[in-house]
């Protein structure tokens, strides 16, 4: 992070967040497909236009001022289509290719060997968390066909829901450049989360049985489930064993962790959940959007509210 953008980190705009789940119609995906998925969206949505003819009419559009605190919070209602500031011209461009706002999580599966997933029957979805007046920029979306490695998928309508805060945060994978061991890594979270001035207790989760809940269109949360007098990390002596992930990134395998963090207030909850703030230059007032962790648009620093279950 450059020393402007540092500085700049205490002066915030708040935007509100909102998950954007699309149904998924489709059998099978490459199990990591982060990157893929990412590069499909992109062509998508780089080939759009934003007029209003690419709009599904099942989605509420309105012209109303985006910077409206009332529409905007109308738009993170639960279960709601946020309020899309249409503006004066068709000409606004729908691109999602290196957004710094954009988040895209890694799609839920059974794994099916070969380093393949099978998608559920019912119940299978894209969900992008992107701020609320960005919403019209992946309406695109709605009904494509998405070519993921060879396996291909179309979408469905979208829905969009307020994110909740939880004390607890989970994510499947979380990335740092040049940090692949666990000690010097889970530190290195720990800055980023201070550079935000967000206080929480960080955890490399291990010795559990960490199991991902299918979601439906309202169920987020991740499950932890631990397996009490059988994490042979608790035995002495022993050695933990974190749960390191390799994604797939322009041909090149990069390094990360499953991250928990725990003991959130709400606002710090709701901060890493958005995972980006629009940080005010100190100089010029100029804005840019600036990520806690790195690659979220392609499945890594996308946290999620954790239940804990304990099996006897």
């Amino acid at each position: 992070m450059n020393a402007a953008v540092a500085t700049g980190i205490a002066h915030t705009q708040a935007e509100p967040y909102v998950n954007i789940s699309f149904p998924i119609q489709g059998h099978s995906l490459p199990a990591d497909h982060g990157y893929l998925v990412y590069s499909a969206i992109s062509r998508i949505t780089s080939n759009a236009n934003a007029g209003r003819a690419d709009v599904p009419s099942a989605i509420r559009v309105s012209t109303a001022s985006g910077s409206d605190q009332a529409h905007a919070q109308r738009a993170t209602e639960p279960g709601s289509s946020p309020i899309i500031n249409t503006g004066s011209s068709n000409a606004r461009a729908s691109q999602l290719h290196k957004a710094n706002w954009l988040a895209i999580e890694l799609i839920s599966g059974f794994p099916a060997g070969r380093g393949l997933i099978t998608l559920p029957d019912r119940g299978a979805t894209l969900r992008l968390r992107i701020p609320a007046d960005h919403y019209r920029d992946v309406l695109p979306l709605a009904g494509k066909r998405l070519d993921i490695g060879g396996h291909h998928i179309r979408l469905g309508l979208p829905v969009a829901r307020s994110l909740e805060p939880a004390p607890s945060l989970y994510a499947r994978v979380v990335t740092i450049k040049k940090f692949t061991d666990p000690e010097p890594f889970i530190e290195a979270v720990k800055r980023k989360l201070d550079q935000f001035g967000i206080k929480g207790r960080v955890e490399l989760p291990h010795g559990v049985t960490q199991t991902v809940s299918l979601r439906s269109a309202d169920a987020s949360q991740y499950h932890l489930r631990r397996r009490v007098g059988s994490d042979e990390n608790s035995k002495p002596n022993s050695v933990p064993r974190y749960r390191r992930r390799i994604v797939t990134i322009h041909g090149k395998s990069v390094v990360g962790f499953s991250v928990a963090v725990h003991d959130l207030n709400d606002e710090d909850s709701l901060l890493l959940q958005a995972g980006a703030v629009k940080v005010v230059s100190s100089d010029d007032d100029a804005t840019q959007w600036q990520s806690i962790f790195s690659r979220r648009a392609m499945g890594c620093g996308f946290f999620n509210p954790i239940i804990a279950e304990q099996e006897g």
